[in-house]
């Protein structure tokens, strides 16, 4: 449906005005709703595993520092 509002051929874009010609299908009120119940603990999940991968990277890089300290005396 967009590909025919699509111009400029190095950097295909769509005109703002273009965007206000488009039709949007919007679900129903209980649909989106049900979709950000499953949606919303995935993401959390990912912000918890974002958060320990963060965790582990620090805590390896103050290892690894320690390690090279120790172990060049």
């Amino acid at each position: 449906m967009m590909s025919g509002y699509v111009s400029g051929s190095a950097l295909p874009r769509i005109i703002l005005n273009d965007f206000k010609k488009m039709k949007l299908i919007i679900p129903p009120l209980d649909i989106l709703q049900r979709f950000e119940s499953i949606l919303i603990p995935i993401y959390e999940k990912i912000r918890l595993t974002n958060d320990k991968n963060l965790n582990l990277k620090q805590t390896r890089a103050r290892l690894l520092t320690r390690l090279i300290s120790d172990f060049s005396c």
